[in-house]
Order: structure tokens, then C-alpha cells, then sequence
């Protein structure tokens, strides 16, 4: 996919709109002309605008420390008394690229 200046120091991903049709047509959907028609117009309405807002909004929201993903999943987890205050983001990068066979946590528990 290729990139394109949005404003200076932004980027943008240019959707593959064609590609996208492309799936669209092998879903079952397909067989509708007003989803595609829907598709179409949602497209053109949000290009260069909720395309790109939305993206940066859900960021700030969700992760407003600006922390990276490790970071915040430690902090989410000990926040919730899942793991004890010690926890890191090392532990949960190793926890991770060892499939969280060794994790102070089972994934499945419940919260």
C-alpha cells in the first residue's frame, strides 16, 4: 500500500479501494447492489475525514499516555489486580513471545 502526505508530519495508508471491492464481491453480501452502493458511499464520505479522525481518536482514548503496547497491557493488568505491582513490560514481551506458557496468568481466566 502507498503512502501519502496527509499535513506535515502525518501519513496515511491509501486504501485500496478496488482491492476491497474485489472482496466485497466474494462475501455474502455480494448479491446486494445497496451494500456495495453503501460501501460506496461510506467510502467517499469518509476520505479525508472520519478515515483519518477516527484513527487518531481511538488512540487517544484508548491509550492517551501515549505508552507502547506492552507497557500499557503491564499497567492494565496490574491495575486490575491481576498481576502484583512488579509486573513489566519485559514480563509481558516474554510472557508473550513464549505464548504465556509461563505467565503468572492463565489467558482464559476470567477478570
Amino acid at each position: 500500500m502507498a503512502r501519502r502526505d496527509v499535513s506535515p508530519g502525518y501519513h496515511a495508508v491509501r486504501w485500496d479501494h478496488e482491492q476491497t471491492k474485489k472482496l466485497l464481491h466474494r462475501s455474502s453480501h455480494a448479491h446486494r447492489p445497496d451494500f456495495l452502493r453503501l460501501y460506496n458511499d461510506t467510502t467517499v464520505c469518509a476520505t479525508g475525514t472520519t478515515r483519518i479522525i477516527e484513527g487518531l481518536y481511538k488512540v487517544q482514548v484508548a491509550n492517551p499516555d501515549g505508552l507502547d503496547q506492552a507497557s500499557a497491557v503491564a499497567r492494565c493488568l496490574i491495575t486490575y489486580d491481576v498481576v502484583d505491582a512488579s509486573y513489566t513490560s519485559a514480563d509481558f514481551t516474554k510472557d508473550f513471545n513464549e505464548n504465556f506458557a509461563h505467565a503468572p496468568y492463565k489467558l482464559k481466566d476470567p477478570p
